[in-house]
């Protein structure tokens, strides 16, 4: 169950938090598809964005937070410019060493994703909008006792879950993510061969409709949609490589038509793959500035 599982680490075994303060325009896919071990908690606090997460959009506006539990398949699109704050945490961030009635009732329970947060949720405390614009200053600015003020202000938040009562009984099964993870792989491994949603269907034992579903219901994406998305994506590493022709990596990327190659990598990039590559080696050739880490 590796394939999709998000490669970047979230803080560290001491203190397995992450927090990310995102920009994103217009239609830009701000995340790809994933998955993590760590809870996400996301706060919108301009614009709009798109959350495919559990087989659903959701979309999550300015003053909402929506919450991805681990081990499910996501990625995120902005429906407008937007501004937003992530948390990336381990649940074990919430948990006392000594024990009380919230850490039985509610704590514990969210640990062990026996307990999930209801989302999206419209925010109607000002508090709450405080706590992540003092995380943001927190995380940017360590001190001796960052660490303990950004558990605190979780806490805090997870309380107003308490108080609102938005915690409620996962039904959530780990079946869906492997199956899923099965076909994600044989595309990774063969998606400069045919691959029809058939052979896909087989991997699974499942009828074809069935699979076809499943498949959309789990990803957001038909079958023959993610395998041109990710032959598209290899492409764009492909096309650095002047020496290579438009031809020869439509061929390599499992395209079997030149044109029709082209006619994808214009709808999914909104550029020919021609125009995509100058602008591509144009960037790459670029000077790095002070500003690049």
């Amino acid at each position: 169950m590796k394939i999709m599982k998000e490669k970047r680490s979230h803080g560290n075994h001491l203190f397995p938090f992450a927090f990310y303060n995102l920009i994103a325009e217009k239609d830009m896919e701000a995340c790809y598809l994933h998955w993590h071990e760590e809870v996400e908690w996301i706060y919108v606090y301009i614009g709009k964005i798109s959350l495919f997460i559990d087989g659903k959009e959701k979309i999550i506006i300015q003053g909402q937070l929506a919450i991805i539990e681990p081990f499910l398949l996501h990625y995120i699109v902005a429906k407008e410019d937007c501004h937003y704050f992530s948390c990336v945490f381990k649940k074990e961030l919430l948990k006392f060493e000594i024990e009380d009635v919230n850490t039985y009732q509610h704590i514990i329970p969210y640990i062990n994703n026996e307990l999930v947060i209801k989302s999206p949720i419209t925010i109607d405390d000002d508090n709450i909008e405080e706590m992540f614009l003092r995380i943001v200053t927190i995380y940017n600015h360590e001190t001796i006792t960052h660490q303990l003020e950004i558990r605190i202000y979780l806490l805090i938040i997870f309380k107003y879950f308490i108080d609102h009562q938005l915690l409620i009984t996962n039904d959530y099964s780990k079946h869906n993510l492997e199956a899923i993870e099965i076909v994600l792989k044989y595309i990774e491994e063969h998606y400069d061969e045919k691959i029809t949603s058939q052979m896909l269907a087989k991997l699974l034992n499942y009828n074809h409709q069935y699979f076809s579903r499943f498949f959309k219901d789990n990803t957001g994406y038909t079958p023959i949609e993610y395998i041109n998305k990710y032959r598209i994506d290899m492409a764009c590493e492909e096309l650095l490589d002047e020496k290579k022709s438009i031809l020869d990596i439509s061929i390599a990327c499992g395209f079997d038509s030149c044109s029709y190659f082209i006619k994808k990598f214009k709808t999914l990039k909104n550029i020919s793959p021609s125009k995509y590559r100058k602008l591509l080696l144009a960037n790459y050739q670029k000077k790095p500035s002070r500003y690049d880490k």
